[in-house]
Order: C-alpha cells, then sequence, then structure tokens
C-alpha cells in the first residue's frame, strides 16, 4: 500500500529548515483510503518569500501543533506503506530529520513520481509536477500547498500505473541499490555508461554548465558513492537538484587524473568545488632536453602567462 504524500517548509534544507505544513493520501492503489492533512507549527517564521509562494503565514501557524505533537500519528499513519512523492527524496529528508528532532528513527521505502516519469513516459521538456500535468493533461494542478499537491502526485502516479506495460513500478520497489538515490533529474544511463577506469567526472546542469569536477580511480564506483546514503547537508541538497547529466574523461593514471581535474577547476570554476579554485602555488610539469641530449622532466611554478 501506499502513502502518498507533500510538505511545505521554511526553506529548501531539512537540516536547517522546518515543515509548515504536511499531506498524506493512504492509496490502495485504486483508491484514497484515508488521508491526513495539517498545518504544522515550525518554532521559526516563515521567510516573505515562502509566504508569497505558499500562502502560508506566520498568522496562520500560531495555534499549529509542533511536529512533536502529529508525530506518532504520522509513524502510525504510513507504517508499512511505500511513500510516494514528487522528488519525494526531498519531502523524505525532511521528514527523518523532523523524526530525528524529536527522538524518533523514522524510515520508509520511497517511490519517486518525478524518476519515474522519466522512465514511463519519456521525452517531455519538464517533469516538475505543474508542467507534467499539464503534459499528462490532469486536471488536478499543485498550487504550493501540501494537499493540493499531493492530490497532484497522486494522479500522476495513478496515470503512470496506468502507463507502466514494462513493470518499472515493480522492478523499482525490489531493487535496494544506489540508483534510487541518483540525483531526481540525472537518467541512470549517464552513471551506468561510466568506465570502471581512472579519469575525470563532471556534474552538469540542465544547460549544460559544469557544478562539479573530480577525479577517480574508478569513475563508476566513485560517481556512485555520490549518491549513496541519505545525507542532507545544504550543499548536498542543491548539487543533487541540480544535476542533469555527468561527462568524464579517461586519465592514464591516477597521476594525470590530479592535475587534470586540478587544471578543470581552475579552468571552469565550478561553483561546488571548495577546494583548489584559488592557488598561488600552482606548478606546471615540464618534458625538457638536457645539454646531453637525455629528456627529463621538471616542476616549476606557473608564471600567470602559463596559466
Amino acid at each position: 500500500m501506499y502513502a502518498v504524500i507533500d510538505i511545505e517548509t521554511t526553506g529548501n534544507h531539512a537540516l536547517h529548515h522546518r515543515i509548515t505544513e504536511i499531506a498524506i493520501l493512504n492509496f490502495d492503489g485504486e483508491k484514497i483510503t484515508d488521508r491526513f492533512s495539517t498545518l504544522i507549527h515550525p518554532k521559526s517564521g516563515v521567510p516573505y518569500f515562502i509566504s508569497e509562494l505558499t500562502g502560508i503565514t506566520d498568522e496562520m501557524l500560531q495555534n499549529a501543533p509542533a511536529f512533536e505533537e502529529v508525530a506518532a500519528h504520522i509513524d502510525l499513519f504510513t507504517r508499512d506503506r511505500v511513500l510516494v512523492g514528487h522528488n519525494v527524496h526531498f519531502d523524505y529528508s525532511f521528514l527523518k530529520q523532523a523524526f530525528q528532532n524529536a527522538g524518533t528513527h523514522f524510515q520508509r521505502k520511497t517511490l519517486c513520481t518525478l524518476r519515474l516519469s522519466r522512465k514511463i513516459v519519456p521525452g517531455f521538456q519538464s517533469y516538475a509536477l505543474g508542467n507534467l500535468c499539464r503534459s499528462l493533461k490532469i486536471s488536478q494542478r499543485p498550487v504550493h500547498r501540501a494537499e493540493s499537491d499531493a492530490l497532484a502526485a497522486l494522479e500522476v502516479f495513478r496515470y503512470l500505473q496506468r502507463s507502466d506495460k514494462n513493470g518499472v513500478i515493480e522492478t523499482s520497489l525490489k531493487k535496494r541499490n544506489t540508483e534510487f538515490n541518483y540525483p531526481p533529474h540525472l537518467p541512470k544511463e549517464s552513471v551506468r555508461q561510466l568506465p570502471e577506469a581512472t579519469g575525470v567526472y563532471y556534474f552538469l546542469d540542465a544547460q549544460g554548465k559544469i557544478l562539479y569536477v573530480g577525479k577517480a580511480k574508478n569513475l563508476k564506483h566513485r560517481v556512485n558513492s555520490h549518491f549513496a546514503g541519505n545525507a542532507s547537508t545544504r550543499v548536498r541538497t542543491k548539487l543533487m537538484n541540480h544535476i542533469h547529466q555527468v561527462n568524464f574523461q579517461l586519465c592514464g593514471n591516477e597521476l594525470v587524473s590530479m592535475l587534470m581535474e586540478s587544471a578543470e577547476i581552475k579552468k571552469h570554476f565550478p561553483p561546488f568545488n571548495v577546494t583548489q579554485k584559488i592557488s598561488d602555488t600552482n606548478y606546471g610539469l615540464y618534458c625538457y632536453e638536457d645539454g646531453n641530449g637525455y629528456h627529463r622532466f621538471g616542476i616549476k611554478k606557473l608564471k600567470t602567462l602559463d596559466r
């Protein structure tokens, strides 16, 4: 059985922001069997731009329960159910953090309608929930409120159930691997194509801009390690939500990959590479011929014109 979920929050990072509204629709595969919806007091103010987006204000939340007051009910309401949501990683990360703050562990299987829709109904320009509803001619539209967005996600899930001729949903429920932690906009083929070889890899956004550059002895293993686990730091969440593609360049050995990684970071200045962007001690590896005609390697500090 399923629990279709949507939440509204004070921001986009589970560790630093809080839930302001939650809606859960228990779904037996054919119909809604029960529903739960409530505002939640975040114990902090709601930023102005969030209020403009959702319509949820501080005044509306004054008498709302704190998450600790509804945690037990949410746990019971979703027990033995698969959480379904559009970009469900976002909702799930907030729920796990909220339960952790309340001193309770929370774990459920998940299904992401965003990832499922990319597999079952490929070819759309955008898989954002509102755009997907329009593309699929679904009348229920999200309006950045928990219950309306949960209903929209449910209608998308129903459409996917009817269209799933290859058993994608069933396979997704059975599999237990890093694929289901992949960024929501990243096709799994981008990772599957990676070789188990030494090289440099690039995470790109929807416009092809380089977000992050890394090196690896084993490209496939290293890239998969970025997506393993459920950590939800602000930087990781932002990076995961912007990755649309993975590219790579093979290198002959680890030394070459280290040098190329450093050079590529300084060339492209990726926003998610913290180190190596600025350095006053850049060195180059040179090959030269000595007085006896032997070829030798040398290391020399780079000048401005060399970079």
